[in-house]
Formats: C-alpha cells, structure tokens, sequence
C-alpha cells in the first residue's frame, strides 16, 4: 500500500498480516527532507468545524504568506504532500490553505453549501481561515504581506476576492472562471454545470442578470491588488478567454498592475 504526509512524497509499504504491522518497501525520496503542516480547526459562520493547514517558511524571520485556494469547488486538502507548496517555503513563503463549504470529505450538505451561492459563505470560509492562522502563527507570518493564488475554482476564488477586499499584497489567478454567461457551452465540462452550479439560466433575463452579479468580472473596476494571470492556450475546461476577457477589464478599468501568461499546448492543469 501506498502512505504519504504533508512532510513527504508517496512510500510503499508492506503490510505483515500477523502482526498487522508495516514496513518501507520502496522510497524514491527517502533522503529528502521537508516540513511538515500544522493542522488547525477553525468554525465557520455556521459553526460547524472547517479544517485548514499551515506550512512555515523554511527562511529566519517573519516572511510574507501565501493563501492558496482549491480547485472544485468540490475538491479537498488533506494530510497529503504538494510539491508546489514545498516550492514556496523553499522560496521564503508560508503557505496557508484550507476545506471552505463545497469541499468534499465532510458530507452532502457541506458539499451542497456553495451550490448556488459561490462569493458566499465560501469566500468568508478562505478569509476567516487566513485571519485565524496569522492569529495563531503570527510569530511566523509577516502580516503586511498576504498573497492569495488559486486555480480553476481557486482562480474565481482569486478574482472574485481582490474584487471584494483589498487586504491582499498581490494575487496569482490560474486558469479562472471570471465570466459564467461565457463559460455556458464554451466548457468540456458540459452545459448544465453552469445552472446546476450557479442556480441561473443564462438562456434567460433573469439567469443573465444572476450570472452577471456572480461574475467576478462584474467587480473589475474595483480591484486594487496587482495580478498575475496564467493560462494554458488548450484549457477546454476554463477556456482562455476567461483570462482574457478579465485581463482587459483590469487594463481598460483600472491603473492596477497585471500581467497575464500564455502557456502554449498546455491544458487546463497548468499550474
């Protein structure tokens, strides 16, 4: 069987039937060494219990923090080992990420939470996260400098917060959605996500008008905090125009620095 943890890749074990006990059988990264993550519980609004994790730096001092947002938004962290985020304490970054209402592993009705309600209770989950980290690794984090980078859902996540707070320092956006009327029949993901997802018929006035309030283009005018945009040209998933259309809006709109990256033949898992 295969083991792994927030401090070290996959190992393969054998697992002795007598004394139920297990043993390494093969390591490909036994002579690495990482650290690990503090694991913290902390209570939505609701309050029902929301998991999130904290993975120091590897540099002395207070050094900036990185929130990273999940992809899904039914998708989930674990007690389990990412590279990427190994990379940023490697470069000086805490790193902070977390389970907001949609997550998977906590049941139906948490799942359900976000369905029709994206920007919501979600959005406060992430930040409420964030807030109770520098409360309890204060001595770790340099509170004036806090980054937040996403993909897929994490990228709407991104957008949409620098859209609604201007508490970051800067923000990575991979692949967003940005714009649900475009994203309708433009996704691999099929045509019915967007109205089963969002609770809006974009075919209609009324879904128009309810997919336009939960765009985070919607909100572009607003956004203060310099961006970094990356996109895979072959993403069918989130097709580039997401980024696209978002990166005009910052540029025509706003005197906010953003930059945005084109990733030729690459698809929707750029990261």
């Amino acid at each position: 069987m295969a083991q792994q943890d927030t401090a070290h890749p996959s190992q393969l074990l054998a697992l002795d039937l007598a004394t139920q006990g297990t043993q390494i059988v093969f390591d490909a990264n036994a002579t690495l060494q990482f650290p690990r993550a503090e694991k913290y519980v902390f209570s939505s609004e609701d309050g029902s219990p929301v998991d999130g994790w904290f993975l120091a730096a590897q540099s002395e001092g207070p050094a900036p923090v990185v929130l990273y947002v999940h992809g899904g938004p039914h998708g989930a962290y674990g007690d389990a080992f990412f590279w990427e985020f190994q990379r940023f304490t490697e470069a000086g970054y805490n790193v902070v990420f977390t389970n907001p209402h949609g997550s998977t592993t906590y049941g139906q009705d948490f799942i359900n939470a976000v369905v029709n309600h994206y920007g919501e209770q979600d959005f406060r989950d992430v930040i409420a996260g964030l807030d109770v980290a520098l409360q309890r690794f204060g001595e770790y984090i340099d509170a004036n400098q806090q980054i937040i980078i996403g993909g897929s859902y994490g990228g709407f996540m991104t957008t949409w917060a620098i859209g609604h707070t201007s508490r970051f320092e800067a923000a990575i956006s991979q692949r967003p959605v940005t714009e649900w009327l475009h994203l309708t029949g433009a996704s691999d993901i099929g045509y019915n996500f967007v109205q089963d997802e969002m609770g809006a018929n974009p075919y209609t006035p009324a879904g128009r008008e309810e997919l336009i309030k939960r765009s985070p283009i919607t909100y572009a005018a607003q956004v203060k905090t310099p961006l970094l945009m990356l996109h895979g040209e072959y993403d069918l998933r989130t097709p580039i125009a997401q980024t696209e259309m978002y990166y005009t809006a910052i540029k025509t709109l706003t005197d906010t620095p953003v930059e945005m990256v084109r990733f030729p033949q690459a698809w929707h898992g750029v990261s």
